[in-house]
């Protein structure tokens, strides 16, 4: 699956009302630092991402119990208009209550299920049905 796997414990994966939600401990969001070569933007409680640089974004890996939830690098980024009329492209990861990270999709249209015998579960979370 390849990515950057944000969390193996502590983790929680939730899907309610055509959303899911992924949950991990903050102690893992360095990780998204050291990867992707980008601060945590406090005022905009994400990741600010580079527009010209997508490619270098691995997809983002959670891990609960023996099943991996991947999120593709377009499934969680968007661009965000500030007060001040500045467009930025945002990961959809934002930092709850000083304790933990969540990454979600929101409209989930399906999940994915790869089955590898004898290992494990692999689902991939993706919104965009042109996706094969």
């Amino acid at each position: 699956m390849g990515g950057v796997v944000l969390c193996e414990e502590q983790c929680e994966v939730s899907f309610e009302l055509g959303l899911v939600h992924a949950y991990f401990p903050e102690a893992y969001s360095g990780i998204i630092s050291l990867v992707w070569n980008t601060d945590f933007q406090q005022q905009l409680n994400t990741f600010s991402l580079n527009r010209d640089a997508l490619a270098r974004y691995d997809p983002l890996s959670i891990t609960v119990e023996d099943t991996v939830f991947t999120w593709p690098t377009n499934e969680h980024v968007s661009d965000h208009t500030t007060e001040r009329g500045d467009v930025h492209l945002l990961s959809n990861i934002r930092f709850h209550d000083k304790s933990y990270f969540a990454l979600g999709t929101d409209f989930l249209h399906r999940i994915k299920l790869r089955l590898k015998a004898r290992g494990t579960t692999y689902v991939e979370v993706a919104k965009n049905p042109r996706f094969p």
